[in-house]
C-alpha cells in the first residue's frame, strides 16, 4: 500500500505550512520542451515495429542465474516486433485462461508459495514464488507447471517457456506527509499526479491522483485513484491537498472488483498531469495498459517522475487482502504516497495514459512498481480517461 496513514490531528497542523503553498492551477506552468518530442501522432504498427527482435533461448540452461528458482521451455526466434507483440499476446491467453477458471487458487499464499502469474515482455510465462516460503515442495511446482502446460497446449503453444522467481510480497508503506512540495499545492481544477487526501474516522490516507475521466453511463466528471487510497469504499471524504475548509474535492463512489481502482465524481477536472515544478503536460488519450520496449513514466507526490521499462502483466497479486486480475510492471520502485498516481507513455510528443500506481515490490527480484493497467479502470469503473 502507498499511501501514508497518519492522525488527523497530525494533518491540521501540516494544514498552517501547506496552506502558504497553496496555489490555483492557472498558475501553473506549461511543460518546457524538453519533456516531449515533436512529431506525427504513432499508429499502433509504428509501435509494434519499435519492439527489437527476440533470440531464442533455451531456459533450462539459465536456471542458474540468481533469481530463477525453475526454467523450462524454450523461447522461439522472432525476428520482428510484430512477431514478439504476436507471440507474447498468445502467452497471454495462459493467464487470463487459468484466471477465468481460478485454477491456481490452491497454491497461493498463505496455503501456498504463489504470489502471482502472468507474462513477462521478454516472451515466457512467470511465476513468482514467495522467497521466505518455509517449504516451497517439488510437487507444488510440478502442479503448477503442469497448468500452465495444459493450458499453453490448448492455445498451441509447445514447450511453453516457463520461469519460477523468488520474490518479496507486496509490502504496505504507512508514515508521514512527506510530499514534494509542487505536489502538495492546490489545483483546481483537479488534474492527475497531485496530492490528495481520504479520512475515514480519525485516519487519513495520503495518495496521489491519476486522471481526470468521465464515467460512461451518465457522463459525469471526476478523477481515478487507487482503491486502497479510498480504503476499498464508497462515500469516503476526499481533499485535495489536504483537509481543511475549501480543500474539499469529493466522495468516493466506486471500487473497482477485484482490482485496486476507485473513481470520485468532481466536476471541476481536466485532462492533465502534473510532471513537478508545477509544470503540466496534455493527456492525448490512452493506452490500454503497455507492450514490450515501452519505456513508461509515473508521477507520484513523493518520487515525482520516474521512467521505467514496461515488464511484465501479472494476476493473483495480493493487496491488503484484494485479489488482483491484472496488474503490470514498470522498472523502479515508486514510494510511500504516490499510489493512485498516473503511469503515461509519451510517443511523438503525445501522452497517452496506460495505468495508475498500485503498489510496490519486487519482481525478477529487482525493484518494481505494480500498476493497474487502463483496460482495468475502464472495464471495472465504467470510465474513460478525459483529454486535454
Amino acid at each position: 500500500m502507498l499511501v501514508q496513514k497518519i492522525e488527523l490531528k497530525k494533518l491540521l497542523l501540516m494544514m498552517v505550512v501547506a496552506s502558504m503553498l497553496l496555489v490555483p492551477l492557472a498558475g501553473a506552468s506549461s511543460a518546457p520542451d524538453d519533456i516531449s518530442e515533436n512529431g506525427k501522432h504513432p499508429e499502433l504498427n509504428a509501435l509494434l515495429h519499435d519492439i527489437p527482435a527476440i533470440k531464442a533461448v533455451d531456459l533450462e540452461a539459465t536456471e542458474n542465474v540468481d533469481h530463477r528458482f525453475r526454467a523450462y521451455g524454450k523461447i522461439p526466434e522472432l525476428k520482428t516486433g510484430p512477431e514478439v507483440y504476436e507471440w507474447v499476446n498468445n502467452l497471454d491467453q495462459i493467464r487470463t485462461n487459468i484466471n477465468k477458471n481460478k485454477e491456481l487458487s490452491d497454491y497461493f499464499y498463505p496455503n501456498g508459495p504463489l504470489i502471482a502469474y502472468g507474462t513477462d515482455a521478454d516472451g515466457y510465462v512467470t511465476v513468482m514464488l514467495y522467497k521466505d516460503y518455509p517449504n516451497i515442495k517439488e510437487e507444488d511446482i510440478a502442479g503448477i507447471t503442469k497448468i500452465i502446460r495444459n493450458n499453453a497446449g490448448k492455445v498451441g503453444i509447445k514447450d511453453v517457456p516457463i520461469i519460477f522467481t523468488l520474490d518479496e510480497q507486496i509490502k504496505p508503506a504507512t508514515g508521514d506527509w512527506p510530499a514534494l512540495p509542487s505536489y502538495s499545492l492546490k489545483y483546481r481544477p483537479i488534474i492527475g499526479g497531485i496530492a490528495m487526501t481520504t479520512t475515514n474516522g480519525t485516519i487519513g490516507q495520503v495518495g496521489t491522483v491519476g486522471f481526470a475521466a468521465e464515467r460512461d453511463s451518465d457522463n459525469q466528471k471526476g478523477y481515478v485513484t487507487a482503491g486502497h487510497v479510498s480504503f476499498w469504499s464508497s462515500g469516503i471524504q476526499t481533499y485535495q491537498p489536504l483537509p481543511g475548509v475549501g480543500n474539499e474535492s469529493g466522495t468516493s463512489s466506486l471500487i473497482g472488483s477485484d482490482s485496486d481502482v476507485a473513481f470520485v465524481p468532481y466536476d471541476n477536472v481536466v485532462g492533465k498531469i502534473h510532471v513537478g515544478g508545477g509544470y503540466t503536460i496534455d493527456v492525448d488519450g490512452y493506452y490500454s495498459g503497455g507492450i514490450t520496449s515501452m519505456y513508461l513514466q509515473r508521477s507520484g507526490c513523493v518520487s515525482g517522475v520516474e521512467l521505467g521499462d514496461y515488464e511484465a502483466v501479472l494476476t493473483g497479486v495480493t493487496i491488503l487482502g484484494h485479489y488482483m486480475d491484472k496488474v503490470k510492471v514498470m522498472d523502479n520502485e515508486c514510494q510511500q504516497g504516490d499510489s493512485g498516481g498516473p503511469v503515461y507513455y509519451t510517443y511523438y510528443g503525445r501522452n497517452k495514459v496506460v495505468g495508475i500506481i498500485s503498489a510496490y515490490g519486487t519482481y525478477n527480484n529487482a525493484d518494481v512498481t505494480f500498476y493497474i493497467p487502463c483496460s482495468e479502470v475502464t472495464s471495472k469503473l465504467d470510465v474513460t480517461p478525459l483529454e486535454a
